[in-house]
């Protein structure tokens, strides 16, 4: 499921009007309906957290869905693995394509299997 179609469906299931829903997250309701119809990128992290709050939800798990880092969640795998850092800054220096990331991040997903 997609972060615009995930926020449609938890703001019609705590029964909010779109236009209610915007005012409260303190956005314009026609890039509200952008965002749930996929038609924009999901707004910033702080946006984000305050859907979560409204709604109710774990923001985690919107981040998730909208792609979202935040600098303190890269400061604390930095922090905890210095290879993490070593890494990220690889990577920063790369022009990698979009083929190389996707296989990279399919790495990532699975654990080793040696």
């Amino acid at each position: 499921m997609d972060f615009g179609r995930r926020i449609r469906e938890l703001r019609v299931s705590k029964g909010i009007s779109l236009r209610d829903f915007a005012e409260m997250v303190c956005i314009d309701f026609t890039y509200l309906s952008k965002i749930e119809n996929s038609k924009v990128d999901p707004p910033s992290e702080e946006k984000i957290r305050a859907m979560a709050n409204v709604l109710e939800v774990d923001a985690e798990g919107l981040l998730d869905l909208a792609g979202k880092i935040s600098p303190e969640q890269i400061r604390k795998a930095v922090e905890s693995n210095s290879d993490v850092g070593i890494l990220l800054r690889k990577l920063q220096s790369q022009k990698l394509t979009n083929e190389q990331l996707k296989k990279m991040l399919n790495i990532a997903s699975n654990k080793d299997k040696e």
